[in-house]
């Protein structure tokens, strides 16, 4: 994939109190539909970050679950528009949260958003009282910090709102209380991360929301978010191996998709040290990219389906997607056995379309070729053989 060349952002208001794709739908498509449209006027492409504003700080569950809704509605909008070939919109969701210490994604306050070293050429915003008192708010934060020659370097563009969507965007004055929620400083994620689409993003922010639920409470604690990624050695049979990325682009991609919803500082200066190993034996192919902010970001190639789970004790949370459930069962039947205490496991929801998006088009091929890493090699191989 090509990196993209502009950078926009798009300001959603607070979710409707209801949380189900019809609501989120009815509040937020006629708003994603009209960015991605003027998106695809940009030339080479585009960066559009999504940051959806919610009251207090969401739980793990809900955060993951907006995230989802909203990268399910961007996957509707895109493949419902006719974009040129080769064009392409990198998306990246992310929440604005109210507490003061949310200065790192995935949720993050939006004076922290504002104050980030991020240029978008346009911001847009829903036409709606709570969306215009967002982005004023933006504005005024952004102007307020001294010496910044780009703090008004954008275009502001209102776009279409939808109904049901909240009519009040009150600043957050919630004290900070630490969270109920069991915190984890060492979190895993697995998977082949080849042409990372949507339903990758998906997997990779739920991860990173893990470790958001103790940042603020253990500042001088550091933690470490471990991806494992198939060896290229395992992947020589897949379908259309011909168009399989190699382990270091995938590995970037995750790492860099991971940078761009967790870091909002300086890009130039979020790494602190990149460390390279290639050691015999199982997990010895390593990256580990040491950021400023404590956090450890460690890709791993993996030769099997456990990859660091049972090589590493300090691991203590694992992400899977819904097709793959029992490989997490597997893991904690291999860590019991070594006397080690069992990851906790959470499952993400696998992105599908409506069933109404299925009987009213004939998108149901787009949709999946979106999301299918075997679907979008085999849309290379077709182009290159539609050129012979």
């Amino acid at each position: 994939m090509s990196h993209a060349k502009d950078n926009h952002l798009l300001l959603l208001p607070r979710p409707p109190s209801e949380i189900s794709f019809a609501t989120f739908r009815a509040a937020y498509e006629p708003a994603l539909k009209e960015v991605l449209a003027r998106c695809s006027r940009s030339v080479g492409g585009v960066c559009l970050d999504v940051a959806l504003s919610c009251p207090g700080v969401p739980l793990y569950m809900q955060a993951q679950q907006l995230v989802g809704l909203l990268y399910r509605l961007l996957l509707c909008a895109d493949v419902s528009l006719e974009m040129e070939a080769g064009f392409e919109v990198n998306y990246r969701v992310f929440l604005l949260g109210g507490r003061p210490d949310l200065t790192e994604g995935p949720i993050i306050n939006l004076g922290s958003l504002a104050r980030s070293e991020r240029r978008w050429s346009q911001i847009y915003t829903v036409e709606s009282e709570s969306g215009e008192s967002l982005l004023k708010r933006m504005i005024q934060l952004r102007q307020s910090i001294p010496q910044r020659s780009h703090s008004r370097d954008f275009t502001s563009v209102k776009v279409a709102g939808g109904t049901s969507v909240s009519t009040a965007e009150e600043p957050d004055t919630q004290e900070l209380q630490p969270s109920k929620e069991q915190k984890h400083h060492s979190v895993a994620v697995g998977g082949t991360f080849d042409h990372l689409h949507i339903g990758h993003k998906l997997l990779l922010t739920a991860t990173a929301l893990l470790l958001e639920t103790s940042k603020g409470f253990d500042q001088k604690r550091e933690s470490y978010l471990t991806v494992g990624i198939t060896g290229d050695e395992l992947l020589k049979n897949k379908k259309f191996a011909k168009y399989m990325q190699s382990w270091d682009e995938r590995q970037n991609a995750a790492y860099q998709f991971l940078l761009g919803i967790i870091n909002f500082g300086d890009p130039d200066q979020a790494t602190r040290r990149v460390s390279r190993f290639s050691d015999e034996g199982p997990n010895g192919k390593a990256i580990h990219y040491e950021l400023q902010s404590g956090l450890t970001v460690i890709c791993v190639e993996i030769s099997d389906p456990f990859g660091p789970t049972i090589t590493d004790e300090s691991i203590t949370a694992l992400v899977v997607s819904g097709e793959s459930r029992s490989g997490g069962r597997a893991v904690n039947e291999k860590r019991t056995a070594k006397g080690w205490p069992p990851l906790q496991v959470y499952e993400v929801d696998v992105l599908e379309q409506s069933d109404d998006d299925k009987e009213s088009s004939n998108l149901g091929a787009d949709f999946k070729g979106k999301i299918s890493s075997t679907d979008i090699r085999r849309g290379l191989h077709d182009r290159d053989a539609s050129r012979k």
